[in-house]
């Protein structure tokens, strides 16, 4: 009986080729618009959710409007924000700032030069937030000194190689050297 079936099914649909064509093309671009709206959804939804604190941790972001009243979101706030929170509101456990730069020259002790995207500078709290694996060094003891420097480990093999980077220095913009003191993992791609 089902053989029958099937039969009269597939001389069906090969008589009517075109209609048949339609329907599967329909039917399979449907499949795949879910698919992709569905892995998006999945991806926003899960930006910073890898933290152990991720339903505790809130970000404070600033709106600038220029002159010709353009709006752009800017996730940096004023420096006294940080202090005016920990002191004069109640209900925070923990407040940290990141100040974030945007593309700047890295140079190395041999003179050469890389240009970097995603630098921030954080305060030394920033890891009592956000949780950050430690690859080399001591990272809480990094943050505690001016001017000591985590690298994410796909950075550091960027800029220094496979030569070991803890103790080596960059200059930051021909202005300030920092001293690499930690290797962290790298950021899942689903980060702020």
């Amino acid at each position: 009986m089902f053989n029958h079936h099937f039969k009269f099914l597939l001389r069906r649909l090969w008589r009517q080729q075109l209609h048949t064509a339609s329907h599967l093309i329909g039917l399979t671009l449907g499949i795949a618009v879910c698919l992709c709206i569905g892995l998006f959804l999945h991806h926003e939804l899960s930006f910073d959710t890898h933290h152990e604190k991720a339903d505790r941790i809130y970000r404070m972001n600033q709106v600038w409007e220029s002159a010709s009243g353009e709006k752009s979101l800017n996730y940096t706030a004023p420096g006294a924000l940080a202090e005016a929170l920990r002191s004069e509101v109640a209900g925070f456990k923990e407040v940290t700032s990141v100040y974030p730069r945007n593309e700047k020259m890295l140079e190395t002790e041999n003179k050469e030069r890389f240009m970097q995207e995603g630098i921030l500078f954080v305060e030394a709290n920033f890891l009592d937030v956000f949780d950050v694996k430690t690859v080399r060094g001591n990272a809480r003891e990094a943050l505690q000194q001016p001017w000591q420097t985590l690298l994410t480990a796909s950075t550091a093999k960027k800029i220094l190689g496979t030569a070991d980077p803890i103790g080596k220095t960059l200059k930051l913009d021909n202005k300030n050297t920092l001293t690499v003191a930690g290797i962290i993992e790298d950021f899942p791609d689903n980060t702020h």
